[in-house]
């Protein structure tokens, strides 16, 4: 028994070490929404990134020293610009859409000189708070009844971490239709978001 405490102790006082604490992050989304209709004619409907901001807080904990759990918490900023031929006449429009994320990373880090370089991957899930949509000069409120609130999906990408700074670039690949179904016409197809982040953040 004494020797199980003694190994325990041992263990959490080693994975303690590895611990970095709390964090915040700061960057910019270049988002894209995938629409997926079998009724849209792909010539003549295109999507085109929308820059937003990301930013929030995040944890990191460390099991090895290469090893860790990186959660977080971010605002979000989602969406699409829209380029729309009908009847040979092109409408432009941006759906804006803004989120809480949470995304669950794990991270592998390795040495590199002074600095480490990090691969991460893990899920994440995503609710709706608001949102604007717009066709040419004319603009309406996305409502949480317009839309599924829940987003959910895959997180992953690579960073570099110098002393207590850190940053980061990663891909989220939205996995969840966000787009509401409609009974009073046939719309079986999908809208997921897609989105490329661009962050630096500090670790206390």
């Amino acid at each position: 028994m004494k020797k199980l405490l003694i190994i325990l102790t041992f263990s959490f006082i080693g994975s303690a070490a590895f611990t970095q604490g709390f964090g915040i992050r700061l960057g910019a989304n270049l988002a894209k929404q995938k629409y997926d209709f079998a009724d849209i004619d792909r010539s003549k409907f295109e999507t085109i990134s929308l820059f937003g901001l990301q930013f929030g807080i995040d944890y990191e904990f460390g099991f090895t020293e290469s090893l860790y759990f990186n959660p977080a918490i971010l605002y979000s900023s989602k969406g699409t610009k829209l380029k729309i031929t009908f009847f040979e006449e092109t409408l432009e429009g941006t759906t804006q859409m803004n989120f809480i994320d949470i995304p669950l990373d794990f991270v592998y880090k390795m040495d590199v000189g002074d600095m480490k370089v990090g691969l991460f991957a893990g899920p994440y899930l995503g609710y709706f708070l608001n949102g604007t949509s717009s066709i040419e000069e004319e603009k309406v409120d996305i409502e949480k009844d317009d839309v599924n609130v829940l987003d959910y999906g895959l997180d992953f990408g690579v960073g570099l971490y110098v002393g207590h700074l850190n940053f980061r670039i990663s891909y989220e690949l939205g996995l969840a239709d966000i787009g509401k179904k409609e009974e009073s016409y046939n719309n079986d197809g999908t809208i997921k978001n897609r989105v490329l982040s661009f962050t630096a953040g500090y670790r206390f």
